[in-house]
């Protein structure tokens, strides 16, 4: 709330580097197997609270206050239930694919599902550490908070989409790389889960915005909505093996997307015409950028190009055309400006050269 993300940074890298590669590394090379993964987590679990107490000392005293633990305990509770129905909705496809499926059939999904998933998780998960404390600082400003949230989404959903459609584009190439031609059975579902994760990404932001507003009754009346259509579209597509399982979560994506992007829209006095700019925007310059790619992976592929050299001229053609997209389309300024607030440790180190570099280019 403070906004010391620098230290949080810091706090963070410490801990893992002497909970992982300290003691669990270490464990490991000792014998004790699985056991250096539970110390692990635990000593990264210590380490960061002793961090944290170090940097924002508070009483450790009990406190026996019904008025104060009502408040948080009210919010808490239904954050908690929230979360709870969150893992189930994250875990209801694993579940039946493993029950009606197989394990064989589970870990083919299972791959392709955290190729696509965990690099963008890890970016929006960061940013919501972010977004959670700004939004809930202005809460009660809805103006400030309408302008915020919308520029959020426009710059998120200007790279986060390209990317999942580029993904989807380089899907066998990416699969054969970093997986092995035994995994090539993970290519169609990777393709699909690429289309989709950028709804699902864009509806976190919703869902960040209701919890800073204490929107929570809403939240859950739209977390067991979407478990409901997420469930009835896993059996509908069941008979058709991982393709239809990874259909059905797609689908949901984009069905609960939706959903948070009406509530939200009305609780922040968002009109269609701004939303329609921030998905149009996005999804035009996914376009390109997946159609790029497709375009020249399908001549690679008949020039039996390595697999490896056509994954990096994708990840540049990728690289090229999100830039140009970002440059002519209208979220340039919006991405200009952003580049100007940022730290400019995280963008070429003190000098701030790649920062520099990026807003010239932009501004040409």
């Amino acid at each position: 709330r403070d906004m010391k993300f620098r230290a949080l940074s810091l706090i963070e890298t410490v801990s893992y580097v002497l909970g992982y590669c300290a003691v669990g590394i270490l464990m490991a090379f000792a014998g004790y197997g699985v056991w250096s993964l539970v110390a692990s987590a635990l000593t990264q679990s210590l380490v960061s609270g002793v961090l944290l107490y170090a940097i924002v000392r508070h009483s450790l005293r009990p406190v026996f206050d019904r008025a104060v633990h009502r408040s948080l305990y009210h919010y808490g509770s239904r954050v908690s239930l929230i979360s709870f129905l969150e893992f189930i909705g994250a875990n209801l496809d694993t579940m039946l694919i493993a029950r009606s499926l197989g394990m064989a059939a589970l870990g083919i999904y299972n791959r392709a599902q955290n190729l696509i998933a965990l690099p963008l998780y890890f970016l929006s998960s960061n940013l919501s550490k972010v977004l959670f404390p700004a939004f809930s600082t202005l809460q009660d400003d809805v103006e400030r908070l309408r302008r915020y949230y919308l520029t959020a989404m426009l710059a998120f959903a200007s790279v986060a989409t390209p990317l999942g459609f580029g993904m989807a584009a380089a899907a066998p190439e990416i699969v054969l790389v970093l997986l092995g031609r035994e995994w090539q059975a993970s290519v169609p579902i990777l393709t699909i889960m690429a289309l989709a994760i950028p709804f699902n990404l864009l509806m976190h932001f919703g869902g960040v915005l209701l919890e800073a507003r204490a929107r929570l009754s809403i939240k859950l009346v739209l977390q067991l909505i979407y478990l409901a259509v997420f469930g009835a579209a896993l059996l509908a597509f069941a008979r058709y093996g991982l393709v239809g399982f990874a259909a059905a979560v797609a689908l949901s994506m984009v069905f609960r997307n939706m959903c948070y992007t009406v509530v939200v829209a009305r609780d922040l006095g968002v009109r269609a015409r701004e939303l329609a700019t921030i998905y149009l925007t996005a999804f035009g310059s996914a376009l390109f950028t997946g159609l790029a790619i497709h375009l020249a992976a399908g001549l690679l592929r008949q020039a039996a190009v390595a697999p490896l050299l056509i994954l990096l001229l994708e990840m540049l053609i990728g690289l090229l055309s999100l830039g140009l997209s970002l440059k002519l389309g209208p979220q340039r300024r919006v991405v200009m400006d952003l580049l100007a607030r940022s730290d400019t440790a995280v963008l070429g180190g003190t000098r701030g050269i790649a920062k520099r570099v990026l807003l010239r280019w932009l501004a040409a």
